[in-house]
């Protein structure tokens, strides 16, 4: 036979073989169609049509078989949703998605109740998740009612029900903290807890009215008088006297309130004219009283004193550069000290029994010092040292031309002069007076 003949016979019989293949998978494909197990017959008809896209009838059986599986998953999704299996429902219809992907050179149409479905199954399943976090707050099991709430954030971020009921799981412990102490009668502490409480929601059952109910047991009236202030060092009374009723009120407790009226001077100077030479305890209480407040602070001056030092000159040896053949010079060192030292005795007087429920004594002691330099040359060239003989070398000369000594004598050439006035002095004994007596008042608040 020709070789050409052959070569034909050959392509022919290929030809043949070929179809036959195709058409025994083909009939495969339609068994698995007939036994109902659809997706192998689409994976199978899939197969054929891409390895032959000219096979219409592959093509045909896979869309068919796509259609009646995207039906299937779709009939399957609505029976978990109705039986309140949400996730396994949402699985369901993301396998959908994944064959409409899979297969979009069928041009498959979309379900057209996938999106509704999963609509449903997401408001199903957040109305589910917010109903088991609501009550896991009110079961006080805050853990779970979180994790419910973060699973139900991921699906409606902007759910107002649910961002109230994560405030809830700070408002509840705190309500309940308080009730509980008011009922030990501790209103200071009931009245922190209902403070947050309110401050998230002022609607929040009696949350309200118990946080004044506490308001109104816990809180107290509170003023400072300065016994004997013109004993001592006028100035300096008045200074420790506006310094304690700034830092009360720096305090920001708002169960502490400070009386401090206008013209509260004239006030005292009035009340102090009815009074005995200096405080005693009946008197202070009574111009407690007067002043409308049930506790009273008073304070004074003991053994105060202001020591201010001699100016203490100090010729220096230096020199002028880092060799010792630089030139020799000398220059001026200069030292003073200020010290304001005493005491503040103070006592904290409960202004209807006249009983005193703290005292102390707090020393003090401020202090001001000064060192500094005068050279008269350029003070760029001076270099710390020491030599013996102006004119001639010795053994015994040296320059401490290290950057540490160099930065101590610039910084002493250009140090302060001149000593804090008194008056400075006193303005930072006052607020560290003022600042003990606050803490002394914060921790009898505390304890009440």
């Amino acid at each position: 036979m020709p070789l050409k003949n052959l070569l034909f016979s050959f392509l022919i019989a290929s030809l043949i073989a070929g179809c036959n293949s195709q058409q025994v998978l083909l009939e495969e494909a339609q068994k698995l169609e007939t036994a109902g197990l659809h997706l192998e017959a689409l994976e199978k008809y899939a197969n054929i049509f891409q390895s032959n896209p000219s096979n219409v009838e592959a093509q045909i059986g896979a869309k068919k078989e796509a259609n009646i599986l995207l039906n299937q998953k779709v009939s399957q999704a609505k029976g978990l949703l109705n039986s309140g299996q949400f996730d396994a429902c949402l699985n369901n219809l993301n396998s959908i998605e994944d064959i409409l992907f899979q297969y979009q050179w069928l041009n498959l149409e979309r379900p057209m109740m996938l999106d509704l479905t999963r609509s449903e199954a997401k408001l199903a399943k957040a109305n589910w998740l917010y109903e088991s976090a609501e009550q896991a707050v009110l079961n006080q099991q805050y853990n779970a009612a979180h994790t419910y709430l973060s699973q139900l954030y991921r699906i409606q971020p902007d759910n107002q029900e649910a961002l109230y009921l994560t405030r809830l799981m700070e408002i509840l412990p705190n309500y309940n903290k308080g009730v509980k102490a008011m009922e030990l009668g501790l209103f200071r502490e009931g009245f922190g807890y209902f403070k947050k409480v309110t401050d998230i929601d002022a609607d929040y059952k009696d949350a309200l009215s118990r946080l004044n109910q506490c308001r109104e047991e816990a809180s107290f009236t509170i003023a400072f008088l300065s016994k004997n202030k013109k004993n001592y060092n006028e100035q300096l009374n008045n200074s420790i006297s506006a310094e304690i009723k700034k830092n009360i009120v720096n305090l920001n407790d708002p169960l502490i309130r400070l009386v401090d009226r206008d013209h509260l001077d004239d006030l005292l100077a009035e009340q102090q004219q009815m009074m005995e030479a200096g405080f005693d305890e009946s008197s202070v209480a009574e111009a407690g009283q007067f002043l409308g407040a049930e506790y009273v602070v008073i304070g004074e001056l003991v053994n105060y004193k202001e020591t201010t030092g001699r100016l203490i000159p100090s010729e220096k040896k230096g020199w002028l550069g880092t060799s010792l053949k630089s030139a020799k010079t000398k220059y001026m060192q200069y030292s003073q000290k200020r010290v304001l030292e005493g005491g503040f005795r103070y006592q904290l007087m409960n202004t209807e029994t006249g009983e005193v429920i703290a005292a102390g004594n707090l020393p003090f002691c401020v202090d001001d010092e000064i060192h500094y330099a005068k050279f008269n040359g350029n003070n760029e060239l001076l270099y710390p040292g020491f030599w013996k003989y102006q004119l001639i070398g010795s053994s015994q000369d040296y320059i401490e031309y290290d950057s540490e000594s160099k930065k101590s004598l610039e910084d002493m050439l250009s140090g302060r002069d001149q000593l804090k006035s008194v008056v400075d002095l006193q303005f930072q004994l006052a607020d560290e007076v003022a600042g003990q007596v606050a803490i002394e008042i914060q921790n009898f608040a505390g304890n009440r």
